[in-house]
Order: structure tokens, then sequence, then C-alpha cells
């Protein structure tokens, strides 16, 4: 069984998805420089238990993203800024705590379809919700964007959704564990609905405060 060294963090990432990270611990130097030296890949993994920083014990999720290198910078102070792209879901089947650094044995975790019809057609929908959740999401902050660029494939439209939903990081894993693409984008349907509930909730109010009004929401 394959092993990988792993970068535990309090965020999820998904395939497809991109991470900077700003790495100053020396044991994640030291990965992250023999990544790039064997240009080897990395795993994120959502951590479950422990903190990111220090010297405590860290106890990560099963399920976590294999990650590329896709920028490096090294800073005159020796840190190191780094662009993460993810590929790949995987699980892990034992942990090897010998190193300063988290190893995993790992296996892949592949997509899993029951019905491409009924895929595609929730895809659609997902796609649809999701639209208006990133232009809500944005005009809180006073943000807008004229298209929203999501894939069509429902898995990879799976994924590039679950990167970009602003919720629990725990909600997050969830999506990331399920490998059922269909049960993946059910799930995502239903928690987009809910956030953007709340999203325009949060928009009424702030356009009342502006314009002492709660008015309409286009």
């Amino acid at each position: 069984m394959p092993q990988l060294p792993l970068f535990p963090l309090h965020t999820v990432l998904f395939p497809g998805g991109a991470l900077p990270l700003l790495v100053f611990e020396p044991r994640y130097r030291e990965m992250i420089g023999r990544c790039l030296e064997e240009d080897a890949e990395l795993g994120v993994v959502l951590l479950k238990e422990g903190e990111e920083v220090g010297e405590g014990p860290q106890v990560p999720y099963d399920v976590g993203t294999t990650a590329r290198i896709v920028e490096s910078e090294r800073l005159p102070d020796g840190r190191l800024q780094v662009l993460v792209r993810g590929r790949r879901r995987f699980r892990i089947a034992g942990l090897d705590r010998t190193r300063t650094y988290l190893v995993g044995d790992v296996a892949p975790v592949e997509d899993e379809h029951d019905d491409a019809l009924a895929e595609q057609a929730r895809a659609g929908e997902v796609r649809r919700l999701f639209e208006r959740y990133y232009r809500m999401a944005l005009a809180v902050t006073d943000q807008w964007t004229a298209e929203v660029r999501a894939p069509r494939d429902p898995a990879r439209l799976a994924d590039y959704v679950g990167q970009r939903l602003e919720v629990d990081p725990a909600v997050k894993q969830a999506l990331l564990e399920e490998q059922n693409v269909l049960r993946r984008l059910v799930i995502e349907a239903e928690v987009i609905e809910v956030e953007t509930d709340r999203l325009e909730q949060r928009l009424r109010v702030a356009r009342a405060a502006r314009f002492g009004t709660l008015g309409a929401l286009n």
C-alpha cells in the first residue's frame, strides 16, 4: 500500500480545488521540500482532533485528497508560500508517526455512479442553485460576478461546489467522504438551499440598514 505525507489542516480540499498554504513549521517545511525535490504528491486531510501548529497529537479524518504543488516560493525568512491543487480522494488505512510529520498508508477512493441521466438532471439543479447562492454570497460583501463557470460533468461539478461552499468543515468533509456522485449532489442541493435562505436574510438586513427598507431582492 503506497504511503503519502499528510498535511492536517482545519480545512477541506476537494479534487480540482486550489489551496494556498503558508508553511512555517520546520516539519512541514521539510515535508514540502521533499515533495518539491521528488516531484511527489502530499495528502491534505481535515483534522478531527488536535491543532495545525504545535507538537500535540493530531488525529485526521480517514478520507482526504491528494494534492500536487503547482506554485512555490521560498521567503527570505525560510517560510514557504505554496499553492496546491487537489487531485484524487484517498482513504487512510494506517498512520506512520515515526517521522516529524504524519505519513499515511493510503488507498484510492473512487466515485460511484448509479444513473447517468439522474446525475445529469440533479447536476443541472445544483448548478442553478449554486449560481444563485454564489451571486448572493458576493452581494453580501458588495461584490458581483456576471458569470459562474461551473463544470457540467456531475462529479466535477459536485467537487467544484463542495470546494466553494462557505459551510462548516464537517459538512464539507461529509461531502468529500460521499462516494456516490448522485447522493453527493442531492446533499449539496439541500445545503445550498439552506445557506441561500440565510444569505437572503443577511442581505435583507444589510439593505434595510443602508436604505431604511427591506425592499425586494432581484
